[in-house]
């Protein structure tokens, strides 16, 4: 299947200059599976929605075209 992710704030360092890359991968991992691919340590994410839901990291993964969509914590004052 393929997975177009597409990072926010200091996640996107972990995809390409755009802060996106798609990966090819099998079906039936979950989001964490993906996060774990990208080198994303946890704590460094705290939203993750696929296909315009929020879902959490153990959510699995089973349709042929997924985006993915990772945004960091984020602090105010």
């Amino acid at each position: 299947m393929d997975i177009h992710v597409k990072l926010y704030g200091l996640l996107r360092r972990y995809g390409n200059e755009n802060g996106g890359i798609t990966l090819h991968m099998v079906s039936g991992i979950t989001v964490q599976d993906v996060l774990n691919e990208l080198k994303i340590p946890k704590g460094l994410y705290a939203l993750t929605v696929v296909n315009g839901s929020v879902v959490k990291p153990e959510t699995k993964l089973e349709e042929d075209k997924i985006e993915i969509i990772v945004y960091p914590p984020v602090n105010g004052g």
